[in-house]
Parts: C-alpha cells; structure tokens; sequence
C-alpha cells in the first residue's frame, strides 16, 4: 500500500513553479528562497487561481482590470453580431454574457474592493445599459445611471451583496461544508460583530457580510430556513 501510495504520488515540475508571498506589509529586504528538487523557485507578484488572480499585496487592482477587460472584449462582440433593432436580444445576452463576467467569485473579492475599482466595474455596466438602449457615446443623457434605471437593473454593487448574503445565509443554516461557529452568534439569528484593527478584516468576508445579515428586516426571505422534509 505504502509503494502504490507513493508511485500515485503527483510531483511537481520545479521549473514550472513558483513563489508567492502574501503580506500587506512592506518585504524589508529579507529575501526567502524556496526550492523544489534543488531548483530555486522565481519569486512571483501574483498568481491566478481558477479564473481570479491574487495579488501578493492582498489588494484587487490586477483582477478588476482583467474583469474589465474581459468585459469590454464581449461588450464589443455583443455590439458587433447582435444589432440595434433586436433590444431584447441585447439585454439577454448582457445577462448572459457580459454580466456573468463582472460577477464571477464576487464574494472572494467584493469586501475589499475600493471605491475606485468598484467604479471602474460599475462602469462596464453602465456601458451595457447606451447599448441595449442604443445610446451613443455621443449622445447626452441626463445622468449616467440613467439608461440603467430605464431597464431596472440593479447595480452590481447591489448584486454583490445579495450573493454575499446568500452564500452567508447557506452558511447560517449549515448548507455548505463551511460553516460558521456557534460562538459567533448573539442569538439564533444575529452575529456578533468582531472589533477590527484592520480595514482588511473589517472588510473581510464574515464581517462586512455580518452587517448586512444583522440588518436584515424581520421577515426577510433570507431569514427563512430551508424547508423540512416530510
């Protein structure tokens, strides 16, 4: 058992490995090296990981830049194979298309967003709302959520927090793997807000979602648990 368990082993390529360091402190100069089979392994910024990259910062800039890019590049699909005449078509395929991309793993990454960033990816929206509605860079509308709010999108900010909401509501009722400690909770439905030195930890996952959750009105459906089988 011993020999099949070793030869079924997976072993790693050293030269096509490498390092990364995952610190919002500054790196004064202490330099680590890692290696594989006696080969060093490069030193890397960033990483990405089933589809979202990780900065060695801890922070979101390379991954909304790539979300917007990814973005744009279908927003000109869209704009080149569906015309103008053909509205409805547009919407389903920025539902189906476009929006999927500006959402992808939005939980990892929404609480730490910036202002600035959160921005450049509620843009790519606004963008899809002139092309639905066929309206030119050129022409003047009175404010720029204007075509959204004619189409009665939600923001993406709005989504994100619903979805982060709801993975926190499968949480709550134990309908993941990940669930949350007992020790964490007020009473059956509120959670104690943890005291943070951090905006990292502040706005990290369980915490900025605790918020939401505890805001929640009674009776909100997310507050209902799962129906019991009979």
């Amino acid at each position: 058992m011993v020999k099949k368990a070793c030869a079924d082993t997976m072993e790693f390529n050293a030269l096509k490995c490498e390092h990364v360091k995952f610190s919002r402190k500054r790196q004064r100069g202490i330099v680590n090296d890692y290696q594989l089979h006696q080969i060093c392994l490069p030193k890397s910024t960033g990483v990405k990981y089933l589809g979202v990259k990780l900065e060695n910062s801890l922070r979101w800039n390379e991954n909304t830049s790539f979300i917007t890019g990814k973005a744009s590049s279908r927003f000109g699909c869209i704009w080149k194979t569906i015309p103008s005449s053909l509205p409805h078509l547009r919407d389903r395929a920025n539902k189906y298309l476009f929006r999927p991309v500006t959402e992808y793993c939005s939980t990892v990454w929404d609480g730490n967003l910036t202002t600035t960033r959160a921005n450049s990816i509620e843009a790519t929206q606004r963008r899809a709302a002139r092309l639905v509605n066929n309206i030119k860079r050129t022409d003047h509308v009175t404010s720029t959520t204007a075509p959204i709010g004619d189409l009665e999108w939600e923001t993406l900010k709005t989504r994100r927090e619903k979805r982060r909401l709801g993975l926190f509501r499968a949480m709550h009722f134990d309908e993941v793997a990940v669930s949350i400690t007992d020790q964490s909770r007020k009473h059956q439905l509120q959670y104690f807000i943890p005291h943070c030195n951090t905006k990292l930890h502040q706005n990290s996952f369980f915490v900025s979602t605790a918020e939401l959750w505890n805001a929640l009105p009674i009776g909100s459906p997310l507050l209902e648990g799962p129906p019991v089988a009979g």
